[in-house]
């Protein structure tokens, strides 16, 4: 969920923002080639998976500066208790997950409409309500797994 969503909204946001006039792969992404639905369908699912990762990953990369500011202790995901650690992540760290991912994925949509669409500011402004919701819950889920983990571990 973390990986795919996030990477569908993205997939699909761009998808809806390329002309006819490119290649036949990229015709074949937008659905408008002579192979057929199957392959766009196919296309969309497998670039969704790809983008989610490398949403995904670049949250890895981000939380190396969002310790800096909010420090969290990583390694107890690895070390401590095996059930307190499942019921971390299933309560807390995957909705962390899909929140920074989509946040993200949120980023790149305003970004690619503002740039490269005529898209007016109320039509930003829905995506940018939702990016802010979003990153709001992720910081407020990271700071309630930084203390679950420390005032268990202390």
């Amino acid at each position: 969920m973390a990986h795919w969503v996030p990477g569908f909204l993205v997939v699909i946001a761009i998808r809806q923002t390329l002309v006819n006039d490119y290649p036949l792969v990229y015709k074949s992404f937008i659905g408008s080639d002579d192979s057929g639905g199957a392959i766009a369908i196919l296309s969309v699912v497998v670039v969704a998976f790809i983008v989610g990762e490398v949403l995904d990953a670049s949250r890895d990369l981000l939380e190396h500066a969002w310790d800096l500011l909010q420090p969290l202790n990583w390694n107890l995901l690895f070390s401590g208790d095996k059930e307190k650690v499942e019921n971390l992540k299933a309560s807390y760290f995957t909705y962390y997950a899909f929140d920074c991912n989509t946040s993200l994925a949120l980023a790149i949509i305003i970004l690619v409409l503002h740039f490269f669409t005529s898209v007016p500011a109320w039509g930003l402004a829905v995506p940018a309500v939702f990016l802010a919701i979003l990153a709001v819950n992720a910081f407020s889920l990271r700071r309630e797994i930084a203390k679950k983990f420390l005032d268990e571990t202390s």
